[in-house]
């Protein structure tokens, strides 16, 4: 039996970001393993959707790993780290951001990220970030491996 893909939403606000993320998955091989099933381009559309019942927004579940990013306009990826804490069931988080600040580290840390990584689509920093986040969702799923 095929393992089931592990299903990203990626909150990003740039195109050429999302662009670059996609082709690494392709490039990498990681787009057999890893399927982005929404994209938000602002942190209020990644709260709303968290937040409102799942019926209202979606009929499929909602994705097991969220890959954020920190500055956004409208609403940070640090608000939404601080509005996704407040969920019973939260998914994994991953902050994908080009600061290299440490205090943003360890603020989003803080907030409840399991893995922050500044943005490269360089394949070998790129796979080991995603592999990260597959070992995270394996022990969400029960699977140890």
């Amino acid at each position: 039996m095929a393992r089931e893909k592990y299903r990203l939403l990626l909150v990003e606000d740039s195109d050429d970001d999302v662009m670059l993320f996609e082709l690494a998955l392709r490039r990498t091989g990681l787009h057999e393993a890893f399927e982005i099933v929404r994209r938000f381009s602002d942190g209020a559309e990644a709260i709303e959707y968290f937040t409102l019942p799942l019926s209202v927004v979606d009929t499929d579940p909602r994705p097991e790993i969220v890959v954020l990013d920190l500055k956004m306009p409208g609403r940070s990826g640090f608000e939404v780290l601080a509005a996704l804490a407040k969920l019973k069931e939260r998914p994994i988080v991953a902050v994908f951001t080009t600061s290299v600040l440490p205090e943003d580290k360890e603020k989003a840390l803080a907030l409840g990220a399991e893995v922050v990584q500044t943005k490269t689509f360089q394949s070998e920093e790129f796979t080991r970030f995603l592999k990260a986040l597959g070992r995270l969702a394996e022990e969400r799923r029960g699977i140890k491996g």
